[in-house]
């Protein structure tokens, strides 16, 4: 996956340019996807596709926020930690919730816990936890200094839409 960011006050003949000289520049590697503002992502997909001629598909659309202070949501129970390989079965469990409820594909939590593993080791898997028990998990799949992508965002259907009045 390729993960880039040009600035929206480029014009579009420069932010064009600068995608040609990118698409030069990475034209050896091969990159399952793309992902970034819509309209950037799409002329970076047009000009490395048609350099190595193939075609591309959008596959999902996905906005980008802009959050600088992270705040604890008010009148929610519970409090964030850090994922560790305690909770494997759990995130496991997750996974496969995430999966069924993403795509409609139903998957077993067994096939999931060296995955399950990896995400738990990562550093960059988080729980939701009340009363001791993690009730959801999100993940931070790439990381800068300026941005985070955030996937596998999962809670257990008994505790979604929970707020303490």
């Amino acid at each position: 996956m390729i993960l880039f960011w040009i600035s929206q006050d480029m014009g579009l003949e420069q932010r064009g340019d600068l995608i040609q000289k990118l698409v030069e520049y990475v034209k050896d590697h091969d990159f399952p996807g793309v992902s970034g503002e819509p309209e950037t992502a799409q002329l970076f997909a047009e000009a490395f596709c048609e350099f190595h001629e193939k075609i591309f598909h959008t596959y999902m659309m996905l906005e980008a926020y802009h959050c600088l202070v992270v705040k604890k949501p008010a009148n929610v129970e519970g409090y964030l930690r850090l994922a560790t390989e305690e909770y494997i079965t759990t995130i496991a469990e997750f996974m496969a919730g995430f999966s069924e409820d993403a795509f409609g594909k139903p998957v077993q939590p067994e096939l999931l816990f060296q995955m399950a593993k990896e995400a738990a080791s990562s550093g960059r898997l988080y729980l939701w936890g009340v009363d001791d028990i993690p009730v959801s998990m999100a993940n931070i799949a790439h990381q800068t200094s300026r941005h985070a992508r955030i996937i596998e965002v999962y809670t257990l259907r008994a505790h979604r839409k929970k707020r303490v009045c």
